[in-house]
């Protein structure tokens, strides 16, 4: 799951960046849309807007997952 969660923003942090281009224009017109369990993810999506720029979106699940890695890896399951 963290590979998958990896390789999706790794993936859209290539795109941004080769969208943004040389072109300064379009500085401002990226979404960056993440969830981060761990945090993890959000440091990553910062580092992503500071270089791509634009709006920053965090996805909130309705009932907050558990901090016990172990049951968020079991809820996880059930949820795929």
């Amino acid at each position: 799951m963290k590979r998958l969660l990896f390789v999706f923003l790794f993936i859209s942090a290539v795109l941004a960046v080769r969208a943004q281009g040389s072109n300064t224009t379009n500085r401002g017109k990226n979404l960056i849309v993440f969830y981060s369990w761990s945090g993890n993810s959000r440091s990553i999506a910062n580092n992503l807007r500071s270089v791509a720029g634009g709006e920053i979106v965090e996805i909130m699940p309705a009932a907050p997952y558990t901090k016990n890695y172990s049951e968020m890896l079991e809820t996880a399951r059930q949820e795929i």
